[in-house]
């Protein structure tokens, strides 16, 4: 994609996203304006410099800082879908690599999986989040629990247009060899689960 090509298409994202913005409320005239100011707006451009400080904060392994930033801009913007993916996926991810904070936080799955729910309620049709939660749920244990998230994607996604839909599919076939492997009676290692991870990393 040449300069020209990306700056109209960064022009039209950026056009969309503020016809997506609520529209300021109209005061009365004869009225004064309401003594709690409506919350705190958020621009497009300061939206991705924060999602991307705390994505490479969570990749460094730095997720005290991680979380404190997201969950900072989750005051500011509590319905915004993305942040409350990314706070799950900063609990799963210090779960797994058995982080302990130096500031007393604490990293669960439950947390994980009460923000990624959040953020699949507010927005349903994001893939990377359906395989988070399947994630969230392989590591409690619960393979037909993943398996039942999975097999949401082919109808979110029955074309396959979304890049995590492939992953989602990889994972879901890990998930299918792993309930195959119970109902014949193996016993399924804590190794063999850390298997299904790789088809299912945190969406930047």
């Amino acid at each position: 994609m040449d300069w020209v090509s990306e700056d109209l298409v960064k022009s039209k994202m950026a056009e969309e996203l503020k016809d997506q913005q609520p529209k300021e409320k109209q005061e009365p005239e004869n009225e004064p304006p309401p003594e709690s100011p409506d919350e705190k707006r958020i621009s497009f451009e300061d939206t991705l410099k924060v999602i991307e400080m705390a994505y490479s904060q969570m990749l460094q392994g730095r997720f005290d800082e991680a979380e404190s930033t997201t969950s900072a801009f989750l005051t500011l913007a509590p319905d915004f879908w993305y942040f409350h993916s990314l706070m799950g996926v900063i609990h799963l991810q210090a779960v797994l690599a058995e982080y302990k904070s130096e500031g007393g936080k604490e990293y669960s799955l439950d947390v994980a999986e009460n923000s990624l729910n959040k953020a699949f309620e507010l927005n349903p049709n994001d893939i990377s989040v359906y395989v988070n939660r399947a994630e969230v749920r392989l590591h409690k244990g619960d393979l037909e629990g993943a398996f039942e998230i999975l097999k949401q994607v082919s109808v979110v996604d029955p074309e396959l247009k979304d890049p995590y839909t492939a992953r989602a599919r990889q994972f879901t076939l890990e998930v299918i060899h792993a309930l195959e492997r119970l109902e014949a009676g193996e016993e399924i290692e804590d190794d063999d689960e850390e298997e299904a991870p790789e088809a299912a990393k945190p969406a930047p």
